[in-house]
């Protein structure tokens, strides 16, 4: 009968020794892993972390022209480089039209082809990706009674030439066009729809706009 209580307790004493074995080790182990550092998030590719820079275009309008011509054919050319919901997007940042002119005037040019020349330097000046100068040569409107016909006729003169530096290609690029109206006056043709149309021919044949950025084309 001893014996028998002896090894009863025996056996008692190792089942208490487990079952705190095992409640010692399930009370441990969230300790263990709340003491564990985090798993890092994966890395990001070096070029989703790199924010897009907007293209930055300088836009300039040269010519002998009056302030109110300039301020006209500048606006249209701005026009052909709409982006929408560039406020929003920031996929362009033009240049302002004072720090063109200050660039302009520092640059001493004279002539086109001084103009042509030193683009490369006009950008670097500009800190601009892109450079599209409007030169206009002929800008001439005027109207007279022509006898023979009976009627009054509108004579119409345009010539506009597109000067352009892509400084990532380190491209340049020269394209003209013109229009000219010698006929019966009306109201459908006038100085400023002759312009429009001669810019849109210089510039479809220069510049190009991929997914809202502006490149020029080489000929």
């Amino acid at each position: 009968m001893r014996k028998t209580m002896i090894s009863l307790c025996t056996v008692l004493a190792l089942l208490c020794c487990l079952l705190g074995s095992a409640a010692a080790a399930e009370l441990s182990q969230p300790a263990q892993s709340a003491s564990a550092p985090a798993a890092a998030a994966p890395e990001q590719p070096a070029a989703a972390k790199a924010a897009v820079q907007p293209q930055r275009i300088a836009l300039l309008t040269v010519g002998r022209l009056d302030m109110a011509e300039q301020a006209n054919l500048q606006a249209e050319l701005q026009q052909r480089f709409h982006v929408p919901l560039n406020g929003v997007l920031g996929a362009v940042e033009f240049v302002p039209a004072a720090d063109c002119a200050q660039a302009l005037a520092a640059s001493g040019c004279r002539e086109e082809k001084d103009l042509y020349a030193q683009l490369p330097q006009l950008a670097q000046a500009m800190k601009a990706d892109l450079v599209v100068v409007l030169s206009v040569g002929n800008y001439d409107y005027s109207t007279y009674y022509n006898f023979w016909q009976d009627e009054l006729y509108t004579r119409i003169d345009v010539s506009l030439r597109i000067i352009g530096y892509d400084r990532a290609a380190n491209m340049r690029v020269e394209r003209h066009a013109s229009r000219f109206y010698n006929d019966t006056y009306t109201s459908a043709v006038t100085l400023e729809s002759l312009a429009r149309d001669t810019l849109d021919e210089v510039l479809r044949g220069t510049v190009q706009r991929d997914k809202g950025r502006f490149s020029l084309l080489a000929h």
